[in-house]
C-alpha cells in the first residue's frame, strides 16, 4: 500500500474541466467520510476578485496585438478576451482559432490543419495542453501539489470508445502524468461516489439493497449509470456497490441545446432568412463557431437562472405567464457578406428556451437522430433487465441537469409516473465538479487504502459472428473488469462451438459485435493466422483479457497449436464497425498526422482529398464544409470544386451544384472526370442537349470513363433516341469488359455492369451482377473473403474456398 501523500481526480470535461485531490490525513485513515478538496482558479487576471472550481475547456490563440499574453489563452481567459470590446473583430473559427469541445474528437484522428494555437494539431495535443495547465494551476503556490508526481485519476464517459480512451491516455502522457500512475474511471460512477461521501448518502442509500441511477448530463454527453448500493458494516469504505449498467455513448449534451438555441434564437438577430441564406458555408459555420458557445450558452444559462430563481413562488404557470427575459452581449464582428456588423446585444425568453427544448423533453422514439433525454435511461434499465417501478433513486449530475426543464421532466417522468413512483431525485453536491471530486476520492481509497469503491463494467454483450451469419456471445454486458483478473486470460468458448471454415487457409476472419445476441452489431473484424495445412472442421478455441480501461486482448487456438495474440478490432465498443469508405478517411487522416508530426505542412489537394473522403463516408455536411475552406484558400483549385459539387448534389442542391461543377471543369477544362459530372448534372436539370454536348467532349478528353456513357444512354433514352441510348450501353459495355480483364472484382466495374444490364433489359443478368456486388460489399465489410469467416457448429457452413 503507498505511503501518505496527495491523491488526484481530473474530469476532463466536455464543456468544464477541474481539479480535486484528497491529501492522505492519518488522522482520518480510519474515517469513512473523507475530506476532499477542489483547486479553485482566478476568474479574472488580478487574481483578486471571482475564483472558480471549474475552468471552461476551452484553448484560444491569442488575440493578434496582445503582446502581453506569451501562451495560449485556457479557460476563463477565452471569455475574459472575448468580452473585450474590438473594433471590426474577426470571426472565430472552431479548430483554427480556438478549440471546444474537443473531448469529441478523440479517437476519430482527425487534425487540425489549419489551427493557429501553438502546439494544437490533433485532439490529443489540445487535449494534453489542458492538462499542462490544469497541472501548473493545481501546482501554483503549492509545488508539493503535483499532479506529475502523484496517483491520478481521469473521468471519461461510461461508454467512451476505445480509441478515444487509448488518446485520453496518450495526452495524459504528453501532459508529464506518470503512465503507471494515471486510472480511468467513468463519470457517471465518479459523480456517484462523491454523493456517497456526503451527509446527503442518506437520501440514497439504507442498509437495503437500492438501484439507483446515476443521470449525467454535461455539455457533450448524456451518461447513464446504474448500481445497486447499500450501506455495508463489514466493508472498509462503509459501502458496497455493484455496477449493473451503464448506456450506450451518447453525444447528447448541452452543447446541442446551445447550437439550437443559435439556431432559433441567434441567427433572427444576426441576419434575414434571406441574408443567411446568401452567405457561404464556411461564412455560416464561423459565426455559429463564434455564437454558439459564448452568446448562445450565456442566453441558456441566464435564462435558466432567471427561471430558477422564479420557480419557488410562481411555479410554471406563473412562468408561462409572464416569461423570464435574459440577454447576452459582446463584442461586434464583421461578417463578410453582410452589410453591417453583429448585434452587439442579444435577447431570449423562457418561452423561446421552452421550445428549444421541445425535441430533448420528448418521449424517446427509435430513430438515429432521436434527442430525447429520456432514452438513454429506458436503454440502460433495459439493459439491467430492470423494470421501471424498481428504481429506487435518480441522482442528477453535470452542468445541463441545472436546466430546469431537465429538472421538470425527470421529475414528472421518473416521480409523476406510476412507472417511476419509487424513485426518490437528488442532486451530487456539487453538479459542476462532483466528477472530479468523486475521481480523486476513489484515487485516494484504491492507492491509499486498497478498496476499489466500485468495479468497472461492460457496457454490452461481446460476441463473434460465424460464417453462418449468427452470433456467437462471448461476454456478457456487466461483465466485471478487469476480466478475468489483471494478469490472466480466460477460454470463452465451448468445445465444437467454432471451427475453421475451409482446407488449407493462411488466414481466418473473425467478425467481432458488441450489443446483444438478440440485435448485434459488427464492430470490426479480427485476423487469425491459420497454420499451414489446417483442415476444414479443425475446432477454434477464444481466450480473452479485457483490462478495466475497456481495451480487449485476444489468443486463439487453432487445433492442437499453441495459443497465438491476434490484434483486436481498432475499437470494439464502438456503435458500429466503420464502412469501407470511414476505414480510408482514417487511413488517411493517420498519413495527414504523421506529415504533421514529422514537420511538414499540408497540402490543399490532401485537404481536398479528405472532404471528398467525409463526403464518401456520408458526413456530406462536413465534406461541404471542409471543400469552402479549401476553396478560401485555393480559390481556383478544380478538385476542390468538383468535391463541392459533388457534396451539393448529393444535398439535392442541383442548382449549386452545377456551378460548382462549371467552375471545375472551366479551371481544369482537359480533364474529363469535370466535365462530365457538368454533363450530368445538366441531365439531372432537364438541359439534355447541353448534356449530350458536355458528356461527348468528356467521352473525347478520356475515352475509358464508363459512367459517361452510361450517362449519354440515359439522355438519349429520355429525348427517345432508343438507338443512339443503346449505342452507348453497348460501349460502355465494351469499356465494363475491358476494365474487368485487369480487375475482374473491382466493385466500381461491377455496379457499372449491374445498370448497363439493366438499361439493356437484360434483367437476369443484371441480377447475377447484383449477387457479385453483394458478396463483394461483404468482403469490403468483413475486410477479407467472407469464405474464410470463422465457422459455427452447424457443419453445412463449412465448405472449401469459394472459387472466383
Amino acid at each position: 500500500m503507498a505511503g501518505t501523500g496527495t491523491y488526484f481526480g481530473i474530469d476532463l470535461g466536455t464543456s468544464s474541466c477541474s481539479v480535486a485531490y484528497v491529501v492522505d490525513d492519518p488522522r482520518q485513515r480510519a474515517s469513512q467520510i473523507v475530506n476532499v478538496q477542489t483547486v479553485d482558479v482566478p476568474i479574472d487576471e488580478d487574481q483578486a476578485q471571482k475564483r472558480s472550481n471549474r475552468l471552461p475547456s476551452v484553448v484560444a490563440a491569442v488575440p493578434a496585438g496582445e503582446k502581453r499574453r506569451k501562451r495560449p489563452l485556457f479557460g476563463w481567459e477565452f471569455f475574459e478576451a472575448f468580452e473585450e470590446k474590438k473594433r471590426d473583430a474577426a470571426l472565430l473559427s472552431r479548430g483554427r482559432d480556438f478549440f471546444g469541445s474537443v473531448k469529441s474528437d478523440l479517437g476519430t484522428e482527425r487534425i487540425y490543419s489549419r489551427s493557429t494555437v501553438p502546439g494544437c494539431r490533433t485532439p490529443v495535443e489540445v487535449t494534453a495542453l489542458m492538462l499542462e495547465r490544469l497541472v501548473a494551476l493545481t501546482r501554483e503556490g503549492r509545488a508539493s501539489r503535483d499532479p506529475r508526481k502523484a496517483d491520478v485519476v481521469l473521468t471519461v464517459p461510461a461508454s467512451l470508445g476505445a480509441l478515444a480512451r487509448t488518446e485520453t491516455r496518450e495526452a495524459a502522457r504528453a501532459a508529464g502524468l506518470d503512465p503507471a500512475r494515471v486510472r480511468l474511471l467513468d463519470e457517471p460512477v465518479a459523480a456517484l461516489v462523491d454523493l456517497l461521501n456526503s451527509p446527503d448518502a442518506a437520501h440514497v442509500l439504507s442498509a437495503e439493497d437500492r438501484n439507483v441511477l446515476v443521470f449525467d448530463y454535461g455539455g457533450g454527453t448524456c451518461d447513464v449509470a446504474l448500481v445497486r448500493a447499500r450501506y455495508d458494516p463489514e466493508s472498509r469504505s462503509g459501502l458496497a456497490i455493484e455496477n449493473l449498467a451503464i448506456s450506450s455513448y451518447h453525444r447528447l449534451g448541452g452543447d446541442d441545446v446551445d447550437e439550437a438555441v443559435m439556431e432559433s434564437v441567434v441567427w433572427p438577430q444576426v441576419a434575414s432568412v434571406e441574408e443567411r441564406a446568401s452567405l457561404g458555408l464556411a461564412t455560416r459555420r464561423m459565426v455559429e463557431d463564434t455564437l454558439t458557445p459564448t452568446v448562445a450558452r450565456a442566453l441558456k444559462e441566464r435564462v435558466c437562472r432567471a427561471v430558477e430563481a422564479r420557480l419557488g413562488e410562481e411555479g410554471w404557470a406563473g412562468i408561462e405567464a409572464d416569461p423570464a427575459k435574459a440577454w447576452a452581449g459582446g463584442r461586434e464582428f464583421v461578417i463578410p457578406g453582410l452589410p453591417r456588423k453583429s448585434p452587439l446585444r442579444y435577447d431570449m425568453t423562457s418561452t423561446q428556451l421552452r421550445d428549444v427544448m421541445a425535441p430533448f423533453l420528448a418521449p424517446p422514439r427509435p430513430h438515429p437522430d432521436d434527442r430525447s433525454l429520456v432514452a438513454p435511461v429506458m436503454e440502460t434499465l433495459a439493459r439491467a433487465g430492470l423494470a421501471p417501478g424498481r428504481l429506487d433513486a435518480v441522482v442528477l449530475h453535470g452542468g445541463s441537469s441545472l436546466n430546469p426543464y431537465v429538472k421538470h421532466l425527470l421529475a414528472a417522468t421518473l416521480r409523476g409516473s406510476s412507472l417511476f413512483d419509487r424513485a426518490e431525485i437528488v442532486s451530487t453536491p456539487d453538479p459542476l465538479v462532483s466528477v472530479a471530486r468523486g475521481a480523486a476520492l476513489c484515487c485516494y481509497w484504491q492507492q491509499a487504502r486498497g478498496v476499489e469503491l466500485v468495479r468497472p463494467i461492460l457496457a454490452e454483450d461481446l460476441g463473434i459472428i460465424v460464417r453462418s451469419g449468427e452470433p456467437v456471445p462471448l461476454l456478457a454486458g456487466g461483465t466485471l473488469l478487469p476480466f478475468p483478473d489483471e494478469d490472466s486470460v480466460k477460454d470463452v468458448t465451448r468445445a465444437g462451438q467454432l471451427a475453421v471454415p475451409g482446407d488449407a487457409l493462411a488466414e481466418m476472419l473473425v467478425p467481432v459485435y458488441t450489443g446483444s445476441e438478440r440485435s448485434p452489431r459488427l464492430s470490426g473484424t479480427v485476423r487469425v493466422s491459420v497454420p499451414p495445412g489446417t483442415a476444414a472442421g479443425t475446432p477454434v478455441r477464444i481466450k480473452v483479457r479485457v483490462d478495466r480501461d475497456k481495451t480487449l486482448h485476444w489468443w486463439f487456438k487453432v487445433g492442437e497449436a499453441a495459443d497465438l495474440p491476434a490484434a483486436s478490432v481498432n475499437d470494439p465498443w464502438c456503435s458500429r464497425a466503420p464502412t469501407p469508405e470511414e476505414r480510408r478517411l482514417l487511413q488517411h487522416r493517420r498519413a495527414i498526422k504523421e506529415s504533421v508530426a514529422a514537420g511538414q505542412g499540408v497540402p490543399g489537394w490532401v485537404l481536398a482529398q479528405e472532404a471528398n473522403l467525409m463526403r464518401l463516408s456520408g458526413r456530406v455536411d462536413d465534406a461541404l464544409l471542409a471543400a469552402e475552406q479549401c476553396l478560401v484558400e485555393s480559390p481556383s483549385d478544380a478538385a476542390t470544386h468538383n468535391v463541392r459539387g459533388l457534396a451539393l448534389d448529393q444535398l439535392g442542391r442541383t442548382a449549386e451544384a452545377e456551378a460548382a461543377f462549371r467552375m471545375a471543369a472551366d479551371a481544369a477544362p482537359s480533364m474529363a472526370v469535370y466535365r462530365a459530372n457538368l454533363g450530368l448534372m445538366m441531365a439531372e436539370r432537364g438541359r439534355h442537349e447541353e448534356a449530350i454536348a458536355a458528356l461527348g467532349l468528356a467521352a473525347t478528353l478520356d475515352p475509358k470513363l464508363v459512367y459517361v456513357h452510361l450517362g449519354l444512354g440515359d439522355v438519349h433514352r429520355r429525348k427517345g433516341d432508343e438507338a443512339a441510348a443503346r449505342r452507348e450501353y453497348a460501349r460502355g459495355m465494351e469499356l465494363v469488359d475491358q476494365a474487368m480483364g485487369d480487375r475482374p472484382f473491382d466493385l466500381g466495374s461491377w455496379r457499372h455492369l449491374a445498370r448497363l444490364h439493366q438499361s439493356l433489359g437484360d434483367y437476369a443478368q443484371a441480377d447475377k451482377a447484383r449477387k457479385v456486388i453483394a458478396e463483394l460489399e461483404a468482403e469490403a465489410l468483413y475486410e477479407g473473403d467472407p469464405a474464410a469467416v470463422v465457422a459455427g457448429q452447424d457443419r453445412s457452413t463449412v465448405a472449401p474456398l469459394r472459387t472466383r
